[in-house]
């Protein structure tokens, strides 16, 4: 993943970006790509893309708010 962490605005609100690429293997074929694929042969393999901000007070930067998108 691949993370930025220098905002202009970071002295008001601690800012940091993540980007990455990754893959997972699951033992049962999901069940959103049987509904969305029916009668379609489908992978075990995906590929993510995960994608997450994170919010915080510069005071405080312990408490965090975490958007997190598993793309």
């Amino acid at each position: 993943m691949l993370r930025w962490v220098d905002f202009p605005w970071n002295e008001t609100v601690s800012t940091t970006f993540g980007l990455g690429v990754g893959l997972s293997y699951s033992s049962k074929v999901y069940e959103m790509d049987r509904v969305a694929h029916p009668g379609d042969d489908r992978s075990h393999l995906k590929f993510n893309l995960p994608v997450e901000w994170t919010f915080a007070s510069p005071w405080n930067p312990d408490q965090q708010l975490m958007l997190f998108i598993l793309h």
